[in-house]
């Protein structure tokens, strides 16, 4: 039996990135390739993806120049796209800058998520995540909305055989995370989080991780018990941008008595 030794916790030693997260993705698929894509914005502006065999072509609201990128896409489920965009690196004087773009597309709904990542490194790391919950043009589609759904849940998702990242949903905008198996067991965390429904047990979670500039945008199907995404930083080898993909596997459920659900669960407290 292992003994166990108290540790200090703060600061953390970072652990490894540089390890495979797609042993277990589903294979990128080429069903975008031909197809116009327009997401229109809950900030009212609309963004046309055009899609080639390998690369996608778009301009950014405001922008008059058009930006062209290689890209990968994941088929989770019929007409349900998890689409990694990777921006060109731009030359400059300024603070180092890398961008990257994660797509979550349900042609069968209508519904879409977009989210820009933007890394810049100067004085201070800092890293952005910009979410904008889009429907596609034509669809009759609704914006996804914030989930509490998976609140409860405890999963893990096995991105090579052997190693493996457990997720407990404490509540709508914060989970708990750590490696289980192979796994750097330095790698652990609490992280502020956001969850969006994007269809029956299809649901976005993204995150940036709080003690170094990596975030992560997932995915995920827990009907087809799959999920697809990225993940991406800077560590001391550089710059990162990792599509990943994993095999879930439900763990368990808890189900909260009335009044005392987490924050953000529920009704207004029943207690007297």
């Amino acid at each position: 039996m292992e003994t166990l030794t108290a540790r200090i916790f703060r600061p953390k030693a970072p652990y490894e990135q540089r390890i495979s997260w797609s042993d277990n993705r589903r294979a990128s698929t080429d069903a975008l390739a031909g197809r116009e894509v327009a997401l229109e914005r809950d900030d009212a502006r609309t963004v046309t993806f055009t899609f080639g065999a390998h690369s996608v072509s778009w301009k950014d609201p405001g922008e008059s120049s058009t930006v062209e990128a290689p890209y990968d896409a994941v088929e989770l489920r019929e007409g349900v796209f998890s689409v990694e965009i990777l921006h060109p690196e731009v030359p400059g004087d300024g603070p180092w800058r890398r961008e990257a773009t994660s797509l979550a597309l349900n042609t069968q709904t209508g519904g879409a998520l977009f989210v820009r990542n933007t890394i810049t490194l100067g004085e201070e790391n800092e890293f952005r995540q910009d979410i904008y919950p889009c429907t596609i043009a034509g669809s009759g589609g609704r914006f996804p909305e914030l989930s509490a759904e998976l609140v409860g849940r405890r999963a893990y998702a096995e991105y090579t055989d052997g190693r493996a990242a457990e997720h407990v949903y404490l509540n709508p905008y914060r989970f708990a995370w750590q490696g289980l198996g192979d796994f750097d067991y330095s790698g652990a965390g609490c992280e502020d989080s956001t969850t969006w429904k994007l269809g029956d047990e299809l649901f976005l979670l993204t995150w940036v991780e709080e003690w170094e500039p990596t975030g992560v945008v997932l995915l995920m199907d827990f009907a087809g018990l799959r999920n697809a995404g990225v993940i991406l930083g800077r560590d001391d080898q550089g710059f990162f941008h990792f599509p990943c993909g994993a095999r879930l596997v439900l763990l368990s459920r808890t189900t909260y008595p009335p009044g005392y659900e987490p924050a953000g669960v529920g009704g207004p407290s029943q207690r007297s």
